[in-house]
């Protein structure tokens, strides 16, 4: 059943609702006769707004309903290639970010060692001795540990420099045909939209600055 007949059917049922109405009671010639234009008028109505209605169908639906899940898989496919040349490109600034934390290392491992000579200064009487001598241990320990960590990091940063130098002119290539892939499925979906008559002259409507209308 078509959204057409819907709507014909609604006209319809309001043209039938006001004629058992007018029968509840008796008419003058004056009602009679507005009766009858009112009549006219709702019959030139529905006319015309069935022949402005676009012929939509439930094949037609359905196409587009599946034009729309068409789109998951090169949407993820272009999400997942964009992920990957982001990370490539990145890499470059994570070594820097590493190399310029690495760089207080130094002064952090100091003050660490200022901090634990304070706490071993204290007298043996100090009740807060054993204490801060063991938090002092500690945060050298820790500072000591990222340090390590950091050091082993730039190297593994280093080489992921070096790996997107060769990996992202083909990640690249790749994002490309994604997101071509994605605006085929898109332009696709446009298309099946019942009733759409609107052309981009790229074939996607979403990388167009201004549509043109293709003649009906």
């Amino acid at each position: 059943m078509t959204s057409k007949h819907y709507l014909a059917t609604g006209i319809s049922g309001i043209v039938l609702v006001s004629g058992f109405a007018a029968a509840a009671e008796a008419l003058t010639d004056a009602g009679k006769a507005l009766e009858a234009r009112y009549s006219s008028a709702q019959a030139a109505l529905k006319a015309e707004i069935e022949k402005a209605l676009p012929q939509l169908d439930d094949a037609k639906i359905a196409a587009w309903q599946q034009a729309i899940l068409a789109e998951e898989g090169p949407a993820k496919e272009l999400a997942t290639r964009m992920a990957e040349v982001t990370k490539l490109q990145g890499a470059g600034e994570r070594l820097r970010k590493m190399e310029e934390n690495l760089k207080y290392g130094p002064q952090t491992l100091e003050d660490a060692k200022a901090d634990l000579a304070r706490a071993r200064a204290r007298g043996e009487e100090d009740p807060e001795k054993a204490r801060l001598l063991g938090s002092s241990e500690s945060f050298l320990a820790s500072r000591q540990k990222e340090i390590d960590q950091l050091q082993k990091s730039i190297g593994q940063a280093k080489q992921e420099v070096e790996d997107a130098k060769v990996k992202l002119p083909g990640a690249i290539q790749a994002l490309e045909a994604a997101r071509k892939a994605h605006d085929k499925v898109l332009s696709a979906t446009w298309q099946a939209i019942p009733g759409q008559k609107t052309v981009f002259s790229n074939g996607s409507p979403w990388r167009s600055a201004s549509p043109t209308r293709s003649p009906c």
